[in-house]
């Protein structure tokens, strides 16, 4: 036989639900705002419903622009001490800070990665956004004072 011949035997049967399994392995668990799992029809259902659903807050704060938003989809574990054997909460928020100067220093500089802006609520993450505003708007604020005044 030659390659890409049939052998006339027929192939293994498949496995229906091990085949769902393993897509559904491949689907991100999604959440909606209050953080309870729903599927993909009912997210998207969300989106369509409430345009801009996604928006917590958003601000500029010197060169960097700071985005809260919900996303829906469980980006790993929230930051917290957990207590032995409790559940840790789906992380469905994040807020990112976008430099928007080249000149800008990396927000990983005054301690603000991606890992630490996550949220399981949108009450902890407007509270984080604030942090994160209050944490830019300081470090901008030292670094103009410790620079010495230009005098014309």
């Amino acid at each position: 036989m030659t390659d890409g011949e049939n052998s006339g035997t027929p192939a293994a049967p498949t496995s229906a639900p091990a085949d769902a399994a393993r897509r559904a392995d491949l689907m991100p668990r999604l959440y909606d705002q209050r953080g309870r799992l729903i599927d993909f029809a009912t997210y998207v259902q969300l989106h369509l419903d409430n345009p801009g659903c996604e928006h917590v807050a958003s601000e500029r704060v010197g060169p960097y622009w700071v985005s809260t938003l919900w996303f829906g989809i469980d980006s790993g574990s929230v930051p917290a001490p957990r207590q032995p054997g409790s559940r840790r909460a789906p992380a469905v928020y994040r807020t990112m800070v976008e430099r928007l100067e080249n000149r800008a220093p990396d927000p990983g500089v005054f301690g603000l990665t991606p890992d630490t802006m996550r949220y399981a609520s949108e009450a902890d993450a407007r509270a984080g956004h604030a942090q994160v505003v209050e944490t830019l708007r300081d470090a901008i604020q030292s670094a103009t004072a410790e620079r010495p005044a230009v005098r014309a």
